[in-house]
């Protein structure tokens, strides 16, 4: 779960240190304030590629382990009515 405070360490240094773990296929951040997940995933290639989510029907295909998921999956409990807490 990415908040606004650890948004930019999230998809800079963690993602840098995270792709070069050669043993990870993907790798997911999900913000917390909205519906949106972005999706890093190695190809057939082995190179990085990306792909966001940002619809609650929206349906998230992960390769290890093999397994679905839909945004409504992940965010289930959460109110988007709510403001998210400042220190989150």
């Amino acid at each position: 779960m990415t908040t606004k405070s650890t948004e930019w360490k999230d998809f800079t240094e963690k993602l840098i240190a995270y792709q070069k773990l050669a043993s990870l296929q993907v790798y997911l951040i999900v913000a917390q304030d909205q519906p949106q997940v972005t999706l890093f995933y190695r190809d057939a290639e082995g190179a990085w590629d990306v792909a966001r989510f940002d619809s609650l029907e929206q349906t998230i295909t992960l390769p290890c382990p093999e397994t679905t998921l839909t945004l409504a999956d992940i965010y289930e409990g959460v109110d988007f009515t709510q403001p998210a807490e400042a220190n989150a």
